[in-house]
């Protein structure tokens, strides 16, 4: 089964969760591009509007919820998955602005499992 190049913005200040995702679009064909805080995930999304993006919750001063909001303005149907700790009320929060809540423990398995879907 051929899967579709997607263009995938990644906005991670940790590298765990950095090389977790970017490992596993860039494996299954993706383009992904790495920014490490929400002031550079806003530019790099006004200059090139991906097909996905992927934020971690903490992102500093920011919240990676704020960054989805900001995404379906400007783009209603682009797909997002935010990542953060076991937390009902962000996930709760995600799910309400049509994003995918990814918990961190077991981070591999749930965001393939994820990302999959979305793509699918």
């Amino acid at each position: 089964m051929k899967t579709t190049k997607r263009r995938v913005l990644v906005v991670a200040p940790h590298a765990e969760v950095a090389n977790t995702v970017v490992g596993w679009l860039t494996s299954q064909g993706h383009e992904a591009s790495l920014v490490k805080d929400f002031v550079s995930a806003r530019s790099e999304f006004d200059a090139n509007p991906p097909d996905l993006l992927v934020t971690e919750v903490k992102l500093g001063e920011f919240n990676g919820l704020q960054l989805a909001i900001r995404a379906h303005v400007h783009s209603p149907t682009i797909s997002t998955i935010v990542i953060g700790d076991d937390d009902i009320v962000l996930e709760r929060d995600a799910l309400a602005q049509q994003a995918r809540y990814v918990k961190t423990p077991d981070l591999s398995r749930a965001f393939s499992e994820t990302a999959c879907a979305v793509f699918s």
